[in-house]
C-alpha cells in the first residue's frame, strides 16, 4: 500500500499537507517530529491537575500542529475540546478525551511504521 493511502485512511489529508510543506520528504520529517511533540501529553497532565488554562494552551497548540500537518481527525476533536475549554465547559471537554486519545494514538502508530 502506498504511503499516501495509509495516511488518507487514518484521517490525514496527505495531498494538502505535501502541497503546504513543499515535498514528501519535508512531510515525513515533520511527521516524525510530531512523535516528540509534548502538547498532547501536557494537555492530559494539565487536565488531571485541573490546570485548565494550561490545558487550553496545550490543546490549542495541538490543534495548530494538526492543522499544519493535515491530521484531520485529530484536528476535529482537538478543535472541539479547544472551544469547550474556551467556554469553560470542562465536563464536556473531559468527555472527549477518550476520542482524543484514540485519534492521537492512531496517528502515532502510523507514523511509527514509516
Amino acid at each position: 500500500m502506498k504511503m499516501q493511502q495509509i495516511f488518507n485512511e487514518t484521517g490525514v489529508n496527505y495531498e494538502d499537507t505535501v502541497a503546504r510543506l513543499g515535498s514528501e520528504e519535508r512531510v515525513l520529517r515533520f511527521f516524525k517530529l510530531f512523535l516528540k511533540d509534548e502538547s498532547y501529553k501536557n494537555f492530559c497532565k494539565f487536565m488531571e491537575e485541573k490546570n485548565y488554562p494550561e490545558a487550553f494552551r496545550s490543546i490549542h497548540t495541538l490543534k495548530g500542529v494538526c492543522m499544519n500537518l493535515g491530521f484531520t481527525d485529530l484536528l476535529d476533536v482537538s478543535s472541539e475540546i479547544t472551544e469547550l475549554l474556551r467556554r469553560e465547559d470542562i465536563e464536556k471537554a473531559k468527555e472527549l478525551m477518550p476520542e482524543l486519545a484514540l485519534q492521537h494514538e492512531k496517528i502515532c502508530k502510523v507514523i511509527e511504521t514509516i
